[in-house]
């Protein structure tokens, strides 16, 4: 048989698509063994501090030094027969004593999430998802299971991973990351909050978690926990002290249909502390809250105020500052006292609701604006004889109900104004 140069270029062009599907087929392989491997023996590190478990990832890799990365990871927690996202992030690195399966004693030194969105729950019950979520995973085992695995345990390749009580020296940090939070009451009525660009370590003495530092941005302004911690289990616990500055008003209120937004700048301060030997009616928490700089007229809760005593909602008027002390109990939240300065009338009073703004109970005692009556009198439509009262300097208590997005008021004569009211009023009237 006689062979030409265009037989050897055919032979030669399907020799080299041969190799590069050999070459394909070999990388693929490898890449996939990879994966799930790494992630097979990542996530049995894993299951070992935490109950969460990665089901999404966009790659893995790993380098001889013990780095592990895992890329575009979503994690995910399953409890009561419900799955639920608890994080996703940009990535999540894990530092480890050596490259995985090196060795016959991996240990987990660190853990870093970078831009991790975290999504922490309180169930109707008051249990957070984080309380079990950062314990060990259970592993149901058949009795097959058990057979082979203590048939492995004189077997010299078998790989033991770190002890069911270890966590990462390091801890676990967390890099410009976001917390949803979103808290349920009894009734399945919820709320939620969001802290953007979170830097924390989280880390563990004993049964304790810790997480410290712990700063982000709070609505516009700095959020700080001075103390963060919590013990999960029988003898379950938390402490939680938090400071917020300068968090903004048109940012918090941006979740309520108004046409306007409120205005002003807040601060706050609070602490929280709740134990197994708290019932359900102990103060758990309490604080306080100061705005300035504000128009908060725009509110349901004053809007509403504003219409009941024929005072006109457009001409002006302005909450300029307000000041609460508050307490919290498992599902509510009390202000013992708060007053509301502006014009064209201060508001003072106390009152409760619970912490998804429903079942409102508060009452406001209106006084006579920073400006004079003369000031006033444009901005009054049909004079009532509340307002006439108010005006004289009589106390007249508005009673709000309902809930906080759309209250309903009446009045109540003859209740009695607690005496750190009236010693409030007295003290802002001089």
């Amino acid at each position: 048989m006689k062979w030409n140069q265009t037989h050897f270029k055919q032979r030669g062009t399907l020799f080299i698509a041969i190799l590069v599907l050999l070459g394909a087929t070999y990388f693929t392989a490898r890449e996939v063994f990879n994966r799930v491997f790494l992630l097979s023996i990542t996530q049995e590190i894993l299951d070992d501090i935490a109950s969460v478990k990665i089901e999404t990832i966009g790659g893995i890799k790993a380098t001889l030094g013990g780095t592990v990365t895992l890329d575009e990871t979503e994690a995910f927690t399953y409890r009561n027969g419900e799955r639920k996202l608890f994080y996703k992030a940009e990535s999540v690195i894990l530092t480890l004593n050596a490259f995985p399966g090196s060795t016959n004693n991996i240990e987990l030194h660190r853990v870093d999430l970078e831009k991790p969105e975290i999504f922490l729950k309180r169930d109707k019950n008051g249990e957070w998802n984080a309380t079990w979520a950062f314990q060990p995973r259970a592993k149901s085992k058949e009795p097959q299971q058990e057979e082979d695995e203590l048939g492995k345990k004189n077997d010299e390749t078998q790989h033991t991973m770190p002890p069911k009580e270890s966590f990462p020296k390091d801890g676990i940090n967390i890099h410009d990351g976001t917390l949803n939070i979103e808290v349920f009451t009894q009734t399945g009525a919820s709320t939620n909050w969001v802290i953007d660009g979170v830097n924390a370590t989280l880390k563990k003495e004993g049964a304790t978690l810790f997480m410290f530092p712990f700063t982000g941005s709070f609505y516009g302004g700095a959020f700080k926990a001075k103390k963060a911690q919590f013990t999960p289990g029988e003898k379950r616990a938390s402490h939680l002290q938090v400071s917020i500055i300068g968090a903004k008003l048109t940012e918090l209120c941006s979740r309520l249909e108004l046409d306007n937004k409120p205005k002003g700048t807040l601060d706050a301060v609070f602490a929280i502390t709740k134990s197994v030997d708290r019932t359900d009616s102990h103060t758990i928490g309490a604080g306080q809250i100061e705005i300035r700089d504000a128009d908060l007229w725009d509110l349901p809760l004053f809007m509403t105020v504003l219409s009941f005593l024929a005072l006109d909602p457009i001409s002006e008027r302005k909450i300029e500052e307000a000041h609460l002390l508050f307490t919290i109990e498992k599902d509510r939240f009390r202000v013992d006292q708060m007053d509301f300065i502006g014009h064209p009338v201060s508001l003072f009073g106390e009152g409760e609701m619970d912490l998804a703004g429903e079942d409102l109970e508060v009452v406001f005692i209106p006084r006579l604006g920073k400006k004079g009556l003369d000031d006033m009198l444009p901005i009054i439509g049909t004079p009532i004889q509340w307002l006439l009262d108010i005006v004289k300097g009589a106390f007249v208590p508005l009673v709000l109900n309902g809930t906080f997005n759309d209250p309903d008021l009446s009045v109540k004569p003859g209740y009695n104004v607690a005496a750190p009211i009236r010693n409030l009023i007295k003290s802002k009237s001089k």
